[in-house]
């Protein structure tokens, strides 16, 4: 099995460490569609830190904090607090912040991920800059350069586009006539 250490940069592994005690377990796990990582209590009273191995060593690392502050939290709070409360959002900004150099990011996704830390979302999808920094796979046409009416396929279902929105675009899913809004940044396939 793959360990963590593998997955992120060299000068972060001691911090990391630092971070974590015998009562969370961290899994490096095949690629999911629309998570990066997860944080799970198990039956057993341990916790379980999820990340996936196709990210780079700068997205895991930041996936991989994310999943700890859930951590801290819980065992602050014991579930009391919502996910991506203030107590969460101030426990990621706390842990972020012991990572924020050259020896842990690029210059360019440091001063993107400084920025972040001042309007915290709860996930790095929810900041485009950043997200498309982080994500160095991108397949398709950004969905921001698609016409209105265009159709498309995105995560194995085709969709009609729109409306642009400041940040999302509003799609409808062609199959059930659902209307979704999906990320401008976000790659998609035209038909």
């Amino acid at each position: 099995m793959n360990h963590w250490t593998n997955y992120v940069p060299l000068a972060a592994i001691s911090r990391l460490e630092d971070m974590l005690d015998d009562h969370i377990v961290v899994r490096v796990v095949k690629s999911r569609k629309r998570k990066w990582g997860d944080f799970r209590r198990q039956l057993n009273g341990r916790c379980l830190i999820t990340v996936n191995n196709d990210l780079n060593q700068q997205a895991f690392l930041i996936t991989l904090v994310h999943e700890i502050a859930h951590y801290n939290v819980y065992k602050q709070y014991k579930g009391k607090v919502r996910p991506h409360g203030k107590e969460w959002k101030v426990a990621y900004k706390d842990l972020l912040k012991r990572f924020l150099d050259r020896d842990c990011f690029s210059s360019e996704v440091l001063e993107h991920l400084t920025a972040h830390l001042h309007h915290i979302k709860s996930s790095t999808c929810y900041d485009p800059k950043l997200h498309v920094l982080l994500d160095d796979k991108p397949q398709g046409t950004p969905l921001k350069e698609l016409e209105v009416d265009v159709v498309f396929r995105y995560h194995n279902n085709t969709y009609l586009k729109i409306k642009d929105r400041r940040t999302r675009t509003l799609c409808k899913q062609t199959s059930t006539q659902k209307l979704y809004t999906i990320l401008k940044d976000t790659p998609v396939q035209i038909l």
